[in-house]
């Protein structure tokens, strides 16, 4: 049984805690649920380190990435419902929140939010 789970993907961490390998293109963020234990992997040492084929790891990547854009639209929806009902500021802020927790969709937020509220 696999214990671990795929946490995050990111560009700003290049180093394999497995491997060593360096200057990767993209980490992924693995947690040990037995242990709680999160190292920051390349692709195949992640693929390996959850026990699946390439293909398979790809599939798991599609899933999160299809997870992480849902999770972002709900809560985009939720803030420009909250807009009237904020101060402008209030809103801003929201919105900086929002950018650094889904950087991967800063430039959609910026163009649809912060351009409307300036």
């Amino acid at each position: 049984m696999n214990t671990y789970k795929l946490i995050a993907k990111t560009d700003s961490i290049s180093d394999c805690d497995c491997c060593g390998k360096s200057n990767l293109k993209m980490t992924f963020l693995l947690e040990n649920q037995e242990t709680g234990h999160e190292g920051y992997y390349g692709r195949v040492c992640a693929s390996k380190i959850m026990g699946s084929t390439k293909d398979e790891f790809s599939g798991i990547l599609k899933n999160y990435s299809k997870k992480v854009a849902d999770e972002f639209k709900i809560e985009l929806k939720k803030l420009r419902a909250d807009f009237m009902t904020t101060s402008n500021e209030e809103y801003l802020n929201l919105v900086k929140k929002l950018q650094l927790k889904y950087p991967q969709f800063k430039k959609r937020i910026y163009n649809k939010d912060l351009t409307v509220t300036q």
